[in-house]
């Protein structure tokens, strides 16, 4: 037996082997390429994420929108709306949330003249944000059905009213292709209607609300994107 060939061929083996190999990482190397490249990182998860860590390293954590929440409630505190308003923050973000009666009248679109004040302080706090933040503007109203001539349903008021909000943040100086005005209607109640008619007229009034949401934008490869 020629143990010369016997090597030789055996070297070969090994050789076939590893160029198979080699390909195999190099396939699977561009695809997770192709993933990452199609992937929408989720700030919310990228946020939990740092929190967690942070934590397991004995370190602290802090949110990225303490000042602008203190911010918010200082408005609120001032404004005396700490009964009609809200300032929570959220994983990946922060939101204010203030009973539409503080802006509208009932079944209306037009804001106050309270309501453009509150707005206008508020929007002052959020103009530094707006660059580098989606903000949406919700409006949400009660389950009770519309009755007039200028809105069709409480979807036409809701969103009305959302763009109401956007326009005046428009001039008060926020950044405007980074707003979004939503109308919910009563899809979205915080307070469900189950109980006698002088308490559910009280909860109905927590559901008639604007709610003001700001979420982190997240670039990546030079693209926009938004939390879906």
């Amino acid at each position: 037996m020629n143990h010369s060939n016997y090597q030789e061929h055996e070297e070969d083996g090994e050789s076939n082997w590893l160029v198979s190999y080699a390909d195999l990482m190099t396939l699977l190397w561009g695809f997770f390429v192709i993933l990452a490249s199609l992937s929408k990182p989720d700030a919310s998860k990228i946020e939990k994420m740092k929190e967690q860590t942070a934590k397991a390293m004995g370190g602290k954590y802090s949110h990225p929108y303490n000042k602008l929440s203190d911010e918010l409630k200082s408005v609120i505190k001032k404004l005396e709306l700490e009964q009609f308003a809200q300032v929570e923050k959220l994983v990946d973000g922060i939101q204010i949330s203030i009973e539409s009666t503080t802006f509208f009248n009932s079944a209306e679109a037009s804001l106050l003249p309270d309501a453009k004040n509150v707005l206008g302080q508020i929007s002052k706090a959020l103009i530094p944000y707006s660059k580098d933040n989606l903000v949406y503007i919700e409006g949400h109203t009660d389950d009770l059905p519309i009755n007039n001539l200028k809105f069709k349903n409480n979807w036409e008021l809701s969103a009305k009213r959302a763009t109401e909000v956007l326009e005046l943040f428009v001039q008060q100086g926020l950044t405007e292709k980074n707003l979004r005005p939503i109308g919910f209607a009563d899809t979205q109640p915080i307070a469900q209607i189950q109980q006698g008619r002088s308490i559910a007229h009280d909860l109905r009034a927590k559901n008639r609300r604007v709610v003001i949401r700001l979420e982190k934008i997240i670039d990546f490869k030079d693209q926009r994107v938004e939390k879906k």
